[in-house]
C-alpha cells in the first residue's frame, strides 16, 4: 500500500491485489473527476489507467486492472512506478510511489 498523507489535505491510499489496484481519494475537491495516470519514477513512459468521481466530501474509490504493457506495446517490466491522481480542474495533484512486480 501506498500513500500521500499531508495533514488537513488530499490525500490518496492505493493497495494491488491479484492485479487489482483499489485507489482511495480523501478529501479531494467535491463531486469532482478525477484522472488516474501510471508513471515511470522519475522519466519514462507514462498512461492514462482510470477516471473516477469524488462524492460531496471529496471522497471516492477508484479500482482498475494494473496494465501488462505501455501504450507504445512494450510490456512494463520496470518495478518502479508512480500513480498520479488529477482533478478534472488541474488545481489538486497527488502522487503514490508503487513498488510493483507483475505476477507471472
Amino acid at each position: 500500500t501506498a500513500a500521500v498523507n499531508l495533514p488537513g489535505q488530499y490525500k490518496l491510499y492505493m493497495s494491488i491485489a491479484d492485479n487489482l489496484a483499489t485507489v482511495s481519494l480523501i478529501d479531494f475537491p467535491a463531486s469532482s473527476e478525477v484522472f488516474l495516470r501510471l508513471a515511470v519514477r522519475g522519466e519514462g513512459p507514462s498512461m492514462a489507467v482510470a477516471t473516477g468521481r469524488t462524492d460531496v466530501n471529496g471522497a471516492g474509490v477508484v479500482v482498475f486492472e494494473m496494465p501488462r504493457y505501455w501504450p507504445d506495446g512494450s510490456r512494463i517490466t520496470q518495478t518502479e512506478l508512480k500513480l498520479v491522481a488529477t482533478s478534472a480542474d488541474g488545481s489538486v495533484s497527488r502522487s503514490a510511489s508503487i513498488v510493483y512486480y507483475q505476477a507471472q
